[in-house]
């Protein structure tokens, strides 16, 4: 090949060499620039799901209620854990955020939570609201069935529930929250300020009571609810040198677990609610007034031969010895006669002064809201002195 030759080849080699470098160039821009276009869409993207959404729903969340700290945990007096709080999710859908067909989600949604009303579900995906709840407290199945259906307008909301982990245990102390972790009854409802706390939620708040007392306690209520039929049942196991509650039962009990499925009756606090003429159980402070004032002594005696006749009413024994008795032996065999006889000698304004010291004519003073004014006579006279003498006339909470 001539010299010319074969500089006219080479030439045309550096030409096409170029030309391969030049569309090499361009590739390498054009991709460059795809690569910065999908990073910009996947950032916008990001910044609409984080921030540009959050404007636009507007007043439909609650954001208060996700910032609300969970509750401090409540023990007895030995550290048992008698009420604690776990994390859970709730499930909420923004209808204007639905991108599936509406109809096919609704169904899917029906299959994933097949406890809740396929109506209520179309009546929330349909809402012309920007939020709405579709189920509070899902289990970590339920949620990984939600996650499975994969629609954006369907949320998961985080928030606690509060657990109860001995069941049905001192439920009337306890008491329970409703579904925004607020303190309804009993305990929670007392101190619900000290529960939220931030400050004090790593303090749990211990109880006077012994879960080993209240389940003994509770046990040998039901025992004699069910030996005599009965509807109900109270009873309270006090230390009598400090004041402390120990344990305080009312029955039938709730499971604050879950209070919307247990009978309303079930709610009644009994032992510090229910008032009750408690009969017999005053005679030993209508002894004690009578003693302590000086107008009896234990010799004294009075006459149980007969029935007492006051106007038109008459008193009874219910097991008569038709004797004269002393003090010790009113007390013994429970005579009503002769404790409504010492009552009248110690004097109608000595009973009621005695009764306010003693605090039967007000609610009890108590960590529980649910206390009950008590029922005593409007008019408080010969006969009331001698029926509330002996427990009747007067109504009290067992507490």
């Amino acid at each position: 090949m001539s010299p010319a030759a074969l500089r006219s080849l080479r030439i045309q080699l550096a030409g096409h060499r170029q030309q391969a470098l030049e569309r090499s160039r361009q590739r390498l821009v054009i991709g460059v620039l795809l690569f910065i276009a999908l990073a910009i869409v996947v950032g916008l993207r990001l910044f609409d799901l984080s921030v540009l959404q959050a404007i636009r729903r507007g007043p439909g969340i609650d954001i208060l209620a996700t910032l609300k700290p969970p509750r401090a945990d409540i023990v007895d007096r030995n550290g048992e854990v008698l009420a604690t709080s776990i994390k859970v999710q709730s499930l909420a859908v923004r209808p204007h955020l639905v991108i599936n067909d509406r109809e096919a989600l609704v169904e899917r949604i029906s299959r994933a939570l097949p406890d809740l009303d396929p109506s209520f579900i179309r009546r929330q995906v349909m809402a012309s609201s920007k939020f709405r709840y579709l189920k509070r407290r899902l289990t970590p199945e339920e949620v990984a069935r939600i996650n499975a259906i994969g629609e954006p307008g369907l949320e998961f909301q985080d928030e606690t529930e509060r657990v109860y982990p001995n069941g049905k245990l001192a439920a009337h102390v306890l008491g329970y929250t409703d579904i925004d972790n607020e303190g309804r009854a009993g305990i929670e409802r007392s101190f619900n300020e000290r529960m939220l706390d931030p400050a004090r939620l790593s303090k749990p708040m211990q109880l006077s009571i012994d879960v080993r007392v209240q389940h003994a306690l509770e046990y040998e209520l039901q025992a004699a609810m069910n030996s005599f039929a009965a509807i109900g049942a109270a009873g309270v196991v006090m230390d009598v040198r400090t004041g402390e509650v120990l344990a305080m039962a009312s029955l039938p009990v709730f499971d604050p677990n879950a209070v919307s499925r247990s009978p309303n009756a079930t709610w009644f606090n009994r032992a510090t609610l229910g008032v009750y003429e408690l009969g017999s159980t005053f005679k030993a402070f209508t002894t004690a007034i009578a003693l302590d004032t000086g107008v009896v002594t234990i010799d004294k005696r009075y006459d149980a031969t007969v029935p007492l006749k006051v106007g038109r009413f008459t008193i009874n024994d219910d097991h008569p010895k038709k004797r004269w008795l002393t003090i010790p032996e009113i007390f013994i065999y429970s005579s009503n006669i002769g404790t409504a006889q010492m009552a009248v000698d110690s004097g109608t304004q000595t009973q009621i002064d005695y009764m306010r010291k003693l605090g039967f004519l007000e609610p009890e003073k108590i960590e529980l809201a649910e206390t009950a004014q008590p029922l005593y006579p409007k008019v408080w006279g010969k006969i009331a002195t001698m029926t509330v003498g002996y427990g009747h006339g007067i109504a009290v909470t067992p507490l």
